[in-house]
C-alpha cells in the first residue's frame, strides 16, 4: 500500500486477468505514476483463469498472439508460441504440471 495514490484497472470484469491494465495515479496532482499490464502465465484469454479456453486460444493462434496474451501463452520457454505451449497449458488444466508464475515456465 502507498499513501496519496490511487490504483485503477481497465478491462476488469469480475476477475483481473492477463491484459488488464493497472494505472497508478497521484492523488496529490493527478499525474499518472505508472501503467502496467497483468500477465498470468497460461491465462491467454484474460479471464483470470487457466482453463480449456486458453488451450484452444493457443492452438488456434500459434505465433499470432502478441502483447500480454503472447507473453502468457509462451510457457515452454522457447520464445515461440507453438503446439508445445498448448499441450503444456492442457497439462496445467489437468493438474499434471504447474506454472511457476515468477519465471513463466512449467515446473
Amino acid at each position: 500500500t502507498a499513501e496519496n495514490v490511487s490504483v485503477s484497472f481497465s478491462n476488469a470484469q469480475r476477475y483481473l486477468g492477463t491484459g488488464t491494465k493497472v494505472t497508478v495515479t497521484s492523488d496529490i496532482d493527478g499525474t499518472v505514476i505508472g501503467e502496467y499490464y497483468i500477465v498470468i502465465y497460461g491465462d491467454v484469454t484474460g479471464d483470470g483463469q487457466i482453463d480449456g479456453k486458453d488451450t484452444i486460444a493457443v492452438s488456434t493462434n500459434l505465433n499470432k498472439l502478441t502483447g500480454a496474451a503472447g507473453k502468457a501463452a509462451n510457457i515452454s520457454g522457447d520464445r515461440n508460441i507453438t503446439k508445445a505451449d498448448a499441450i503444456l497449458i492442457s497439462k496445467v488444466v489437468n493438474k499434471e504440471v504447474q506454472i511457476d508464475q515468477v519465471r513463466g515456465r512449467v515446473k
